[in-house]
């Protein structure tokens, strides 16, 4: 995602889109590059598919967003909100 000019928070989130969630998707993001478990600025952990990232004061340009299964997931839905 591209984040504009002086937005103060980027929100970044996962749900399920199923009444009963199926695996763990963890939510990861990075800076101007692709994240990976070894290289990330934030990350979530829990240990299902509801996820979510905050990121006070971005720097304006490409944020980069991974989606990495833990366990086989499924009907997750991403979302992604400027303040």
């Amino acid at each position: 995602v591209t984040v504009p000019a002086n937005t103060a928070r980027l929100r970044i989130s996962t749900t399920s889109q199923t009444t009963s969630t199926v695996g763990n998707a963890d939510l990861y993001s990075r800076y101007a590059g692709i994240p990976t478990h070894e290289a990330f600025d934030s990350a979530s952990g829990n240990v299902d598919n509801e996820e979510g990232l905050l990121i006070d004061a971005p720097p304006a340009g490409a944020f980069y967003i991974g989606i990495y299964a833990r366990t086989t997931y499924e009907s997750v839905r991403l979302m992604v909100n400027f303040e």
